[in-house]
Order: structure tokens, then C-alpha cells, then sequence
């Protein structure tokens, strides 16, 4: 019942989610042509690295999180609808667990799916690009970056409404890479930099080459978990 009705609440948003992110990819792809790529100094698995993985690909899905990550009981209490689920026979601890269970396998679809639809759309335009590479990409990303989904689900136990989350989100998580970009003692934690593969990566395969970034991964999910935990204990004590 939990699991259907958070799969029932949140179905609407993965699959725009999922639709942006593939029309991301193929946008990026069919107009390969027009950004004057010179093939002398990177290739075509470069181009779609640089261009999806580092960039707009990344970009994308980290804040896609925070839009899978909307709902909950706050939400429902600012709908009016929070009684009727208060009213099932699970505690609020179960029902944020199996929301944050479903938000974060939404999470992990829509980093790996759209990224295997970018081989098809290559072929379409008669390049080549490997599947596997690209889902190593994908994979990194949605294993080190699951603390930003983490994040809003955070904000929406704390937040109310459907939109509040998205406006403290957006900015905390744009003023997190900005500030981790241009500060030079604070580089070392650029998640792009940590989550797209860049110091694990070289020409002209522009595939993972060696280890992949491990402990950041395992900090990344330990502070995901704390955030989830921090959630559970705010909605047992939410008021209505």
C-alpha cells in the first residue's frame, strides 16, 4: 500500500523527469554539428563527456533530485490531505522511508536510462558511443550524488507546499558548486569534479580509467544517510 502510493505520488514527476533528461541527451547529440567541435583536439566520447557528463547532463539530474524529492507529510498538511495518511496503519518513519526508497530509485533511473538512450541517438546521427562508459557515468553520478537527493527530502519534511523545497534547493545547491569551483581550498569537494569522473578519466577513450573515487562516494552516501536519518526524526515530530 506505502509503496504504491508513494510510486502513485510521485510517477508524475519522474517521467517529466525522465523526459527532460532524454531530450537532454537528445539535443546534445543531434546538434553535435553546430558547436564546432575540432575533431584534432577532442572526440565525438569526448565532446559527449565534456558536453553531458561534466555539464548539462550533470547539471540536470542533480537538480532533478530535488523535484523527485518533493511530497511527504508537510506537503500534505499544507494540501490538507495529511489526516487521511496519518490514518494508515504504518508508523511516519515507514512511510518516509519507503517515499525516500522510491524518490531514490526514480533518482537512479533517470541518471541510467536516459544515459543508455545516448548510445541510440549517437548511432542516429552516425557516430559511435559505448553503453558501458557511459553508464559507469551515469552510475557515478547517481551513487555519489544520492546526498542531494537526500537533501530535499530534508527540505520537504521541513518545508511546506509543493514548490518551497525547490526555491531553497536550487540556490543551497547552485551556491554549493559555485563556491567549491572558484575557492581553491574548497576544490577538492566539487561534486562535478568528484561525480562526472574528471580526475579518473583521459583521451582518447574518455572512459573511467583506474579507481573510481571511492571514499568521496562513501562520504557522499554517509551524509545522504544522516540527512535521510535527521528527516525521519523531524516528521515524528511534526504537528497537526
Amino acid at each position: 500500500m506505502l509503496w504504491y502510493k508513494a510510486w502513485h505520488e510521485s510517477k508524475t514527476r519522474f517521467l517529466y523527469v525522465m523526459a527532460g533528461m532524454t531530450v537532454l541527451c537528445g539535443l546534445l547529440v543531434f546538434s553535435y554539428g553546430s558547436w564546432g567541435v575540432d575533431p584534432a583536439r577532442i572526440n565525438y566520447s569526448g565532446f559527449i563527456w565534456q558536453a553531458l557528463y561534466f555539464r548539462f547532463f550533470h547539471a540536470a539530474w542533480v537538480f532533478s533530485t530535488l523535484f523527485l524529492a518533493l511530497g511527504g507529510l508537510a506537503a500534505e498538511r499544507h494540501h490538507g490531505s495529511a489526516l487521511f495518511t496519518l490514518s494508515l496503519p504504518a508508523s511516519r518513519r515507514r512511510m518516509l522511508s519507503v517515499r525516500a526508497g522510491v524518490g531514490a530509485a526514480e533518482a537512479v533511473a533517470a541518471a541510467v536510462l536516459p544515459s543508455a538512450a545516448i548510445s541510440a541517438f549517437s548511432l542516429a546521427i552516425g557516430h559511435t558511443y559505448p553503453v558501458i562508459p557511459g553508464l559507469e557515468f551515469a552510475m557515478l553520478l547517481a551513487a555519489g550524488g544520492m546526498v542531494f537527493f537526500s537533501f530535499g527530502v530534508l527540505l520537504s519534511t521541513l518545508l511546506p507546499g509543493d514548490w518551497a523545497p525547490l526555491a531553497v534547493g536550487i540556490p543551497a545547491i547552485a551556491g554549493l558548486y559555485s563556491l567549491t569551483r572558484h575557492e581553491p581550498g574548497l576544490r577538492w569537494l566539487n561534486p562535478q569534479d568528484l561525480f562526472s569522473g574528471a580526475a579518473h578519466i583521459q583521451p582518447p577513450m574518455w572512459a573511467l580509467n583506474g579507481t573510481p573515487p571511492w571514499a568521496a562516494i562513501a562520504a557522499s552516501l554517509g551524509i545522504a544517510a544522516i540527512l535521510l536519518w535527521v528527516s525521519v526524526i523531524l516528521a515524528e515530530r511534526l504537528e497537526f
